[in-house]
């Protein structure tokens, strides 16, 4: 059900509906370990920026940190009614988590203190399990970041103010419900991939766009894959799309 790369690239986790997280070495392939993890299918993982510490989910209703070297539990998270975890973000310095529960809710979580510091609402999730992204955290709640989660109404992405908690925008025009998401390293920008039957990956960013024709340059000279007209042409339509769909995002 979900599968996440190190941020070292040394090494794999994946983990599914036996409950376990299954901890993989990049380079040989072979197993490393089997985490008994949770007592429920396993929704979601994400690594600390380090890579030392990752993160689980499940349909338990807790969000379990694990020391990635030798498997240990560090801490639980747990709230007070236990809704199911459909998807977690892990913030890069490893401070607090974003977890999308099947209440409609995503809440944020102190993690040293185990203890939730806001509680995000004004989108629909009940039934299928959705990942939030967060874009402009790295300054803090201080630095006007934002937290998005796809909402089966509509369907659309919901937007809300990481300092205030308030939702500043829904995102409208998915074929159908946004349930995985994932934001750019550097870029206020963020990724989503839908249900459907022609499900599509949609990119939406913030201001000038002139950079993903860059990058996909770069990739097409890197990896060799993309096209670079494609880009281009892609990056326009995008600029007058992104700016209307997602304005302020």
């Amino acid at each position: 059900m979900c599968v996440v790369i190190s941020p070292r690239g040394n090494m794999i986790a994946s983990a599914g509906v036996d409950d376990q997280i299954l901890l993989w070495d990049t380079r040989s392939g072979r197993k490393i370990r089997a985490i008994p993890a949770h007592s429920g299918p396993i929704t979601s993982l994400a690594f600390e920026r380090g890579g030392d510490v990752l993160a689980s989910s499940s349909y338990d209703g807790l969000i379990r940190l694990w020391d990635a070297t030798s498997g240990a539990c560090l801490k639980t998270v747990v709230g007070e009614h236990s809704p199911s975890v459909g998807g977690i973000y892990f913030a890069e310095g490893g401070e607090w988590i974003a977890s999308a529960t099947l209440d409609s809710a995503v809440t944020l979580w102190d993690v040293e203190g185990r203890s939730a510091t806001a509680r995000l609402t004004g989108h629909e999730n009940v039934r299928y399990l959705c990942r939030p992204t967060a874009l402009g955290e790295r300054a803090g709640k201080a630095g006007g970041g934002v937290v998005v989660c796809g909402s089966e109404s509509g369907p659309s992405a919901a937007v809300w103010d990481l300092e205030s908690g308030r939702l500043v925008q829904t995102v409208r025009g998915f074929a159908g419900v946004p349930t995985t998401m994932d934001c750019h390293r550097e870029r206020d920008a963020f990724v989503t991939g839908e249900l459907g039957a022609s499900p599509r990956l949609r990119l939406f960013a913030r201001g000038d766009v002139s950079w993903m024709a860059e990058e996909a340059r770069r990739d097409l000279e890197e990896l060799g894959i993309g096209s670079e007209g494609g880009a281009e042409a892609e990056a326009a339509s995008s600029s007058s799309s992104s700016s209307a769909a997602a304005a302020g995002v």
